[in-house]
């Protein structure tokens, strides 16, 4: 706490000190402030389009800090409202500036020491260091987290896949790939989705309306499926199958479903397991068992969707198997 509030004074002393007001525009400003000189206003206050030397101010309460990996990422907040912490950069243990706050979004340090990033100005992603060098150059229109080694990436309204090194290793034809899970990616192609593996080769031909990222050895699969909107609410029509990694059906829905703003799910429990584990309704009887294993459908109102915490995809939970917790192969919304 002591180190946190001792960053803080210095960095706001090198904000005090070392950012005055700048003729040039944004020039040497956090904000991008600054301005032409100008005489102002008879009122003596600045109007949008009004020239003349403008002060940026930066307050404490603006500034939010968070440890990681012994540097402390921050969110200064400029005002602008399509910014949800505000724009990120990252001090040192002295409270020096070492990255400065030019992205509207940034994860945390990963194994490697390196982020994916936003750079505010374009709205493209890349990937920095620790230094703020760029690792794989903000390019892309979105950048999923690595898994398995690789990057699935879109640009120009295609996916693919790319390493590290920002080179290609899955061209970018797909219109959407899902992360290396189990050494096979979800990805869709004219309209239809299937699995390749990382030589890009498919190993479940794409056929389903829909699909999602294995889990435990299994995934669901929809055949059908179609969603669309009355008013404010959304609806979902469609049918299901689970599939093993050969994509051998071992369960097919015998109904199909038409649900409203809810979340649907097939998890896999071990016999004896609590169902008390998820904090919802609308979980089924035994669906089937397969290879000494339990499988349940769960529906829950979105809003209504606890466990032990917030899912970080809408759409996926995913639970080790064991005694008194389930495993969500995948669900919808």
């Amino acid at each position: 706490m002591k180190r946190i509030i001792v960053i803080l004074l210095v960095f706001i002393l090198i904000l005090s000190s070392t950012v005055p007001a700048y003729a040039d525009i944004g020039d040497g400003n956090l904000d991008g402030g600054g301005g032409g000189m100008g005489s102002g206003t008879s009122e003596n206050f600045w109007n949008t389009g009004d020239e003349g030397v403008r002060v940026t101010v930066v307050r404490a309460t603006g500034v939010t800090f968070e440890e990681n990996n012994g540097l402390y990422r921050f969110y200064l907040n400029t005002g602008d409202t399509s910014l949800l912490y505000g724009l990120t950069g990252w001090l040192n243990a002295d409270g020096e500036c070492i990255i400065k706050p030019i992205y509207s979004s940034a994860d945390l340090w990963d194994e490697n020491q390196t982020s994916i990033v936003k750079l505010h100005e374009t709205n493209k992603w890349g990937r920095i260091d620790v230094n703020g060098n760029y690792v794989i150059a903000p390019k892309y229109s979105y950048i999923e987290d690595c898994a398995e080694g690789l990057y699935s990436v879109k640009m120009d309204e295609k996916w693919g896949f790319i390493n590290g090194q920002d080179e290609v290793i899955i061209p970018l034809i797909y219109e959407e790939a899902f992360p290396f899970r189990e050494s096979l990616a979800a990805v869709k192609i004219d309209g239809k989705y299937g699995y390749i593996n990382q030589q890009g080769n498919f190993v479940i031909a794409p056929t389903y309306d829909y699909c999602h990222q294995f889990s435990n050895g299994y995934a669901l699969v929809y055949p059908h499926y179609e969603s669309y909107e009355e008013g404010a609410d959304c609806f979902a029509v469609f049918n299901y199958q689970v599939i093993d990694k050969a994509g051998t059906a071992i369960y097919s829905s015998d109904k199909v479903y038409h649900m409203k703003a809810e979340m649907f799910a097939v998890s896999i429990w071990k016999p004896g397991s609590s169902y008390l584990a998820f904090n919802i309704s609308g979980v089924t009887p035994i669906l089937f068992e397969h290879e000494g294993l339990e499988f349940v459908e769960m529906t829950a109102d979105r809003t209504r969707w606890t466990v032990d915490s917030p899912p970080k995809h809408e759409d996926l939970l995913v639970y080790p198997i064991d005694d008194t917790t389930p495993r969500t192969v995948e669900m919808l919304v």
